[in-house]
């Protein structure tokens, strides 16, 4: 009897040191992954590969910017069908690529936005049993992995002029939603259980056209760090109170990341890099170059075409620059501009270059309170901040991409930057890089990804793989595969 109860035990303590060995299932369950991290476990994810090259399945869709959202062997994502106007929320097979189901959220108006935007934008997050799905054309919706719809949140529609594109996260039971609009700016919680509100906090400062606010919050312990557009704020998730908080002016487009006890975020503004910026001449030379009737004033249609606030050299059109709008050189409406005006309104954008000092790449300490601008707050690096894509942290770097296809890697100890160097195609790039071992996957907006080997001084490129349509979201990868959505279909591809 003795013997049977010690070979009993010795096969349970057996069971569950076998249980503890094995690995934990890869999940993505969010934009970017865990926490929004972009860092996948795999180690063995393609380098080489297009649209007839180690492609597992291809599952065409309507178009749609959110990502793939992956637990176990279902894959998550939206859609917007312009012919239609119909918003899904579609449940894909991770095997094979075949639908599951698809569930159409209703909405009385679509959502508008920048011309490159679309109105199926975020990312949906779920828990294993639950996914949640965000549209600012109506609100937040919760199914379970039946596609059986649990609760909805009506939300008016959001009126910005990029579009909305944050996404839902999942916080133990609760889900946080950022949202930014001309009417409302706040954080909220709600029950996922229920939908049931269970917190909001309210931000004081007002949103304006040039704001994005499309960066999805982030967790740390019990805080939920958000990306705003006035700065850094950090919030209890059990009651949404403000903890601490930063100030630098940002579109609050790019969603930040953790490592090493500090934050970093991308604040990036249209006016917050010198080099983008334009030389204006003074009212002398204006008039001698363009006063044609000579009045000593200038009209609206006197005034030179290149009279702009910033550039984007390496932008798509029609946003590539901004042009100077007259109403801010004719604050009289007199349909001219004089002498006083147009020193008005240079001491006017030296106030606002001045105001954005803080752009950059922020490294923020994380056991702060109160306002930690002044104490807790490192700019690493002030040139070539991403609009769009977010930074990706690793083994005490963190690596930048922007339009143009440039890379730059500060180290985030010393503060220096490491190399600054183009890889990749010209153009705009929205998807953010992800990173699998020592690799980083970069999306050209215009259908190139890049695999950058990371793992030296110097930046290597493994491959370049073209697949001849527009890119706007931020890939996956599971288990060594890289999910990839396109304008048109949604790739899983793999190596032989």
């Amino acid at each position: 009897m003795l013997k049977s109860c010690s070979q009993l035990l010795v096969l349970l303590v057996s069971s569950v040191l076998l249980g503890c060995d094995q690995p934990t299932p890869e999940v993505w369950p969010q934009f970017r992954g865990p926490n929004s991290q972009g860092v996948a476990k795999s180690q063995h994810a393609p380098i080489e590969f297009g649209p007839e090259k180690n492609v597992l399945w291809k599952t065409n869709l309507p178009a749609g910017h959110s990502s793939p959202c992956i637990w176990h062997n279902r894959i998550f994502l939206t859609s917007h069908d312009a012919d239609t106007n119909k918003l899904e929320l579609w449940c894909i097979d991770r095997g094979s690529g075949a639908t599951r189901w698809r569930r159409q959220i209703p909405a009385r108006q679509i959502e508008k936005g920048h011309p490159s935007f679309n109105p199926a934008s975020s990312t949906p997050a779920t828990d294993g049993k639950h996914v949640v799905v965000y549209f600012g054309s109506c609100g937040l919706t919760c199914f379970d992995f039946k596609g059986k719809q649990q609760w909805k949140v009506l939300l008016p529609l959001a009126k910005t002029l990029a579009g909305s594109a944050t996404s839902p996260v999942i916080a133990q039971d609760h889900v946080i939603l950022y949202r930014a609009t001309y009417d409302k700016h706040y954080v909220f919680a709600v029950s996922l259980a229920s939908g049931k509100e269970l917190w909001r906090h309210n931000f004081q400062s007002r949103f304006s056209a040039s704001d994005a606010c499309s960066a999805t919050p982030v967790l740390w312990q019990d805080q939920i760090l958000l990306h705003c557009k006035d700065g850094v704020s950090a919030h209890s998730l059990h009651n949404g109170n403000r903890l601490w908080w930063l100030r630098s002016r940002s579109t609050a487009t790019s969603t930040h990341v953790l490592g090493d006890k500090h934050l970093f975020v991308a604040t990036w503004y249209q006016t917050g890099e010198a080099e983008l910026l334009p030389e204006y001449s003074d009212f002398d030379s204006l008039l001698k170059e363009n006063d044609q009737d000579g009045d000593q004033q200038l009209t609206e249609d006197e005034l030179p075409e290149d009279l702009i606030y910033y550039s984007r050299p390496e932008g798509d059109a029609p946003e590539s620059s901004y042009p100077v709008e007259f109403r801010e050189l004719d604050p009289d409406k007199s349909g001219k501009m004089e002498r006083q005006e147009w020193t008005q309104f240079l001491e006017l954008q030296t106030r606002r270059r001045q105001r954005n000092r803080n752009h950059g790449l922020l490294a923020v300490r994380l056991n702060g309170h109160g306002n930690v601008t002044r104490t807790h707050v490192r700019v690493l690096e002030t040139r070539s901040i991403p609009e769009v894509p977010s930074p990706i942290y690793h083994e005490g770097h963190v690596y930048l991409v922007k339009n143009g296809g440039i890379l730059t890697c500060v180290n985030t100890q010393t503060g220096k930057r490491v190399y600054r160097k183009r890889i990749g195609p010209a153009g705009t790039y929205y998807a953010s890089p992800i990173l699998a071992g020592h690799r980083l996957y970069i999306s050209s907006g215009g259908g190139r990804v890049t695999v950058i080997d990371v793992a030296a001084k110097t930046p290597r490129v493994l491959a370049q793989n073209e697949f001849g349509e527009n890119i706007f979201a931020t890939p996956a990868i599971v288990d060594d595969t890289l999910y990839l959505r396109t304008e048109q279909s949604l790739y899983a591809i793999a190596s032989p």
